[in-house]
């Protein structure tokens, strides 16, 4: 399950309810229905959705659905979910439901027309056209079936999935003892100024029930896109239990069956529908790890878990969005892959996982460097490189992060921005006294073209953030530390923007570390030998 899956039964409730019976739209085979407002039942506005139903016989048994991030949707900064944005009208297109496909083939005017919202129409088109190949497969896959089991045997099967999962998810709540678990989260800025915004979470079991009370937090933003709906939250909550909690359960909506939610309307954590939420996976991400957390310390006792205790994954889209001309003349507009190399929290038995995998998508992937450099107008100065002490410490620590650094290249427009947080309170918890995850910052050096002061003076080059910021070798060069959200701009030639991914929490006290495993971590470059004297 990705944090897409599981909204998107919003969009074809809606559909069933306002198009079905309309003349003017209808549902028939070969149909398609794009969307990407979350107010629909969508996520944020950079992810689109097609829906196709499937029909056997004339009748309705189902839908299929390709779900995928789409970099650039006409924002008022490239990428859809800039600092900047501060209305809905600055977030660019906002899809509802529209019939984007008939009888298999995509629409040539509505097409032109999400097209013509975007910085990247080549993409867009490319990308439709691979949802509804997903979409046109899966409809395929599902007809097999069809042939070889029958259609009431396979909306059997389908059906007993979910039912299963509501009993088993009622079960397993009950085996667990009543009472109640607290996290307050914080998003530690509003994408232009620091703030320390409140994220509360108290899980409380009762019987087979769980009650989300997320009253008591922060009141919604007006003029800031870190905004959150309730059902983004509920997804948040869901991906939790299905990828940390209970991944031994089939990934369904019906997890959350056994959940009842509470809190402020027009609060941070359950926004009304006039402010903008281009940003919103800060609150879904903070509801994942709350989650995660919480029923950890609801299974620390219990006589039987499904999953291992951990502290809590990396939880923030650290990642660089970028915007302009390309080399090839291109307009272009999306993010970096960093964005998937979160780390792992630590095990209640072992370390965790180094830069694996996002916490939204345990199956996706980073892309390839020089495929992003092939088609882009910078080089990955600083690729994917570990760095001591980037990590959640504890017993067991969690996993380690890496730095990543763009340098521009070429002389046509073409900028950066950042559009996460984290620089001031750390935006991923330990468990059981285990260290959180570091802060972090966007680091930059502008007003040189390190292209030539690299081939002047080779010796200046270091493949490293922590070493160019600190020697600040370039002379007359301008080296800035900012927070992590920070405005698109423009950038010359030889400019260098750097970051980092972020690391997973740690697990139990540090005084209990095995010294065999600090060692390791000083040989293999995790920890620092300062680290290793001073903290364990």
């Amino acid at each position: 399950m990705c944090i897409r899956d599981s909204s998107l039964h919003y969009t074809i409730r809606f559909i069933m309810k306002y198009f079905k019976d309309d003349p003017t739209v209808g549902i028939n085979p070969g149909d398609g229905f794009l969307i990407n407002d979350c107010h629909y039942g969508g996520i944020h506005s950079p992810d689109q959705h097609l829906f196709m139903p499937l029909f056997v016989a004339g009748e309705l048994v189902g839908w299929t659905v390709c779900a995928m991030h789409e970099g650039e949707i006409g924002a008022k900064v490239p990428g859809g979910m800039g600092p900047t944005c501060e209305s809905i009208w600055d977030e660019g297109f906002r899809g509802s439901p529209i019939k984007l496909v008939e009888d298999y083939r995509l629409k040539t005017d509505l097409v032109t027309l999400v097209q013509n919202n975007s910085r990247e129409p080549h993409i867009i088109l490319a990308d439709l056209k691979a949802r509804l190949a997903s979409c046109e497969r899966m409809e395929t896959r599902f007809m097999e079936q069809v042939g070889q089991h029958g259609v009431d045997s396979l909306i059997g099967f389908m059906r007993g999935n979910v039912e299963y999962m509501q009993g088993e998810a009622r079960r397993r709540i009950a085996a667990l003892p009543d009472g109640t678990m607290r996290q307050t989260m914080y998003i530690d800025g509003t994408m232009r100024e620091p703030a320390l915004l409140r994220c509360n979470y108290n899980f409380t079991i009762k019987g087979d029930r769980v009650l989300v009370d997320m009253r008591g937090s922060s009141p919604e933003l007006y003029n800031r896109p870190i905004n959150s709906l309730l059902s983004t939250q509920a997804i948040g909550i869901t991906l939790a239990m299905a990828h940390y909690i209970w991944p031994d359960l089939p990934a369904a909506q019906a997890i959350l069956d056994n959940f009842d939610f509470v809190s402020d309307p027009a609060s941070i954590l359950d926004a009304t529908d006039e402010v903008p939420v281009g940003l919103c996976m800060q609150g879904a991400f903070k509801a994942l790890t709350a989650t995660e957390l919480s029923f950890s310390k609801f299974y620390f006792g219990a006589s039987k878990r499904y999953a291992k205790t951990k502290a809590g994954w990396f939880n923030q889209p650290q990642s660089i969005i970028y915007g302009g001309v390309n080399q090839h003349l291109d307009s272009v507009g999306n993010m970096c892959g960093e964005l998937n190399g979160m780390a792992g929290g630590a095990k209640h038995d072992d370390d965790g996982e180094h830069s694996l995998a996002p916490n939204f998508g345990a199956m996706t992937d980073l892309g390839e460097t020089e495929a992003a450099e092939e088609g882009l107008p910078f080089i990955y100065a600083i690729s994917k490189r570990l760095w001591p002490d980037n990590t959640g410490f504890g017993k067991f620590r969690g996993g380690a992060a890496y730095q990543f650094g763009l340098m521009r290249f070429g002389d046509q427009p073409f900028g950066f921005q950042g559009f996460t947080t984290g620089t001031t309170f750390p935006s991923t918890l330990g468990l059981w006294g285990g260290y959180a995850c570091p802060t972090y910052a966007v680091c930059r050096i502008r007003g040189k073209n390190l292209f030539e002061e690299f081939k002047a003076k080779p010796e200046l080059f270091k493949a490293d953030m922590f070493e160019l910021m600190n020697e600040q070798a370039i002379e007359g060069a301008t080296y800035l530390v900012s927070e992590l959200a920070v405005d698109f701009d423009f950038y010359g030639e030889g400019e260098l923007f750097m970051q980092s991914q972020g690391a997973g929490g740690g697990y139990g006290d540090v005084l209990e570390r095995d010294p065999q495993r600090v060692m390791k971590d000083v040989e293999e470059g995790i920890a620092s030998p300062a680290t290793a004297r001073d903290l364990y």
